[in-house]
């Protein structure tokens, strides 16, 4: 039959039907799964030997780049089981932690007054945190929305990143 005709019949293609936005990790509220808050962020946060967290963070090792710093550090934090990409070479943004009394460096015997942290901006394609081998002290992790790490973070340390993250 041609098309147009009396008779012919319209033969509906079935769609496939989207999945859910809240999964089983949203429901049991697991905060170490990435398969959570889908529509939303997640940053990685590590909980450091002194209890507080923070996100994986470290010292540049000689003429390192803050990528190739980067890479390094979430590697050093998360274990190899994370396939990341550093997206750029330029920091998201940047803060300073003044210390209260100036701490001398063992190793060169210099008085160090505070840190510089920046922000680099990395996104995780397969994989998941893995902290069994980290030599940093680390003890636990977490991957939080931005709402969620207010929570967390000390008080001054979330003054200092809440205009770098991402809302959604």
């Amino acid at each position: 039959e041609e098309d147009g005709e009396e008779g012919s019949q319209v033969v509906k293609e079935a769609v496939a039907k989207p999945l859910p936005r809240v999964t089983e990790a949203d429901r049991a509220g697991d905060r170490r799964s990435l398969d959570r808050l889908l529509q939303r962020t997640l940053y990685l946060v590590v909980r450091r030997r002194d209890g507080r967290w923070w996100f994986p963070s470290d010292g540049l090792v000689a003429k390192e780049s803050l990528h190739t710093a980067a890479e390094r550090i979430l590697i050093q934090a998360g274990g190899l089981n994370m396939n990341t990409w550093i997206v750029g070479n330029i920091p998201l943004g940047h803060f300073v932690r003044n210390y209260l009394k100036p701490r001398v460096e063992k190793d060169v015997s210099q008085e160090i007054r505070g840190t510089k942290y920046f922000f680099m901006k990395g996104r995780i394609m397969a994989g998941q945190a893995n902290l069994k081998d980290n030599k940093k002290g680390l003890t636990d992790f977490q991957w939080l929305a931005k709402d969620e790490l207010q929570k967390i973070l000390w008080p001054q340390d979330w003054s200092a990143v809440k205009n770098i993250l991402a809302e959604r």
